[in-house]
């Protein structure tokens, strides 16, 4: 059972990082292409309009995962990141390249470490749940907020708080890894479904945590 468990993990892991690749990818490919650029850059409509085409997607796909086929989870799973790729490309544009590297390889460090926590911690991470829960609301409270407000140190204080709620995110996500595990009852197909759930809600911890980081790291550019 432990080994099944093992290459459960790993396949959640190997699932979040190619995610984490597609996006990357999409986000470069449109960085090298002009024409690209300027149909996202100079067209505000079009960017709002994949935001929230990809913010209805997501909320779409974590309702819907369990009930479709393996093969439509991971590939609306793979569209799901290479949109987000595509709306995330702007980063290269507000920020330099080496202030994205470090936001990266902070945040991986962290995920890793969490996610080592979520995975052999003995304390029961789920009582974190209706914490971590009011803490994104009041993410998104704030964010939205900000909007009117445009406050650099307000949005300081929600990156900062951002980090917080996603890094023990990372740990509760990864610990409730073994509950996905235990619900497939050992059906493949289940267990499939759950590892891209899985890999899901990882990938999601991650870029919200890396996308804050490099709110603090870029606050001067």
């Amino acid at each position: 059972m432990e080994q099944t468990l093992s290459k459960f993990y790993a396949k959640v892991y190997g699932w979040t990082f190619l995610g984490l690749v597609a996006s990357g990818v999409a986000a470069m490919w449109v960085n090298t292409s002009p024409s690209v650029q300027r149909a996202l850059y100079t067209n505000g409509w079009l960017m709002f309009g994949l935001i929230i085409f990809e913010l209805f997607l997501v909320f779409w796909l974590v309702s819907n995962l369990k009930t479709m086929t393996t093969g439509a989870a991971n590939g609306f799973y793979f569209f799901y990141a290479i949109l987000n790729g595509i709306t995330l490309s702007s980063i290269f544009v507000i920020y330099d390249i080496g202030t994205i590297s470090i936001a990266f390889f902070t945040a991986a460090a962290m995920f890793i470490v969490m996610s080592a926590i979520g995975m052999f911690s003995k304390t029961d991470l789920s009582k974190m749940s209706g914490i971590l829960m009011m803490g994104l609301i009041g993410i998104m409270i704030a964010l939205l907020i900000n909007i009117f407000l445009q406050s650099s140190q307000f949005d300081f204080i929600i990156s900062i708080f951002t980090v917080i709620i996603f890094t023990l995110l990372t740990a509760h996500d990864t610990q409730k890894l073994k509950d996905y595990y235990a619900s497939a009852g050992g059906n493949k197909e289940s267990l499939s479904k759950m590892a891209t759930m899985g890999a899901l809600a990882l990938y999601l911890d991650f870029i919200n945590m890396f996308l804050a980081l490099l709110r603090i790291f870029g606050r001067n550019q």
